[in-house]
């Protein structure tokens, strides 16, 4: 989605609810294509807040201005600000997803077993505990995923070069191997028959690299 699609504010700028809500994860180059800098920076900003909270649930607003302005060097009215549209965007875009969920338990476990333990209640502390873990699947052991697609096939590119291997060239090199050809090449070797590799070359080291042409 391009920033000409989006809404515009009241004010006739760029609502950055909107771009937010839509553009959140893009990369700073998308975002840079299409985006004045100043929201660019926003933008930055609120994904850097949104996914801090996630895992630091329990930081109070407050905590996370002080945290923002001494990252960024902005002013405590742009802080509360990115404040407001991170806190409409996890009721916003993440009402259903399960980080969310994640992020409002944890809010309730820390009242219900403050509650709790407040009343010195053993037990329901023990059946917070225990839920706590079931949530988070503390008592797993945590899943590492691969992503092989991420996994680019080297080029390869033949040379006679031996350089590339740290050894020194040998002179003459042409001269000897026709000597050894003339020495060792027979009918029978002639008609010794080849079978070609049946795949796209192309296909797999035919991407380029933009910046410079070369292959990736």
């Amino acid at each position: 989605m391009k920033a000409s699609d989006l809404i515009p504010s009241k004010s006739g700028n760029l609502d950055a609810l909107t771009i937010c809500s839509t553009r959140l994860f893009d990369s700073r180059e998308e975002l840079e294509a299409d985006l004045p800098a100043v929201m660019v920076e926003k933008v930055i900003r609120v994904r850097e807040v949104y996914s801090y909270w996630l895992d630091f649930p329990s930081k109070p607003e407050n905590e996370i201005v002080q945290w923002l302005m001494r990252g960024h060097d902005i002013k405590k009215s742009a802080a509360y600000d990115d404040m407001r549209v991170v806190t409409q965007l996890l009721g916003k875009i993440n009402t259903h997803s399960r980080d969310f969920h994640r992020w409002r338990f944890y809010e309730m476990f820390q009242d219900s077993y403050k509650m709790a333990k407040g009343k010195c209640d053993v037990n329901a502390m023990a059946k917070l505990q225990a839920n706590y873990i079931k949530a988070f699947q503390l008592d797993q052991e945590d899943v590492v995923e691969n992503d092989w697609n991420r996994i680019k096939v080297q080029p390869f590119i033949m040379t006679t070069d031996p350089t590339v291997l740290g050894l020194k060239p040998i002179p003459n090199i042409q001269e000897k191997m026709r000597k050894l050809r003339d020495k060792y090449w027979t009918e029978d070797v002639e008609a010794v028959e080849v079978n070609p590799a049946e795949f796209n070359e192309d296909e797999i080291f035919g991407q380029k690299d933009e910046t410079n042409g070369k292959p990736l």
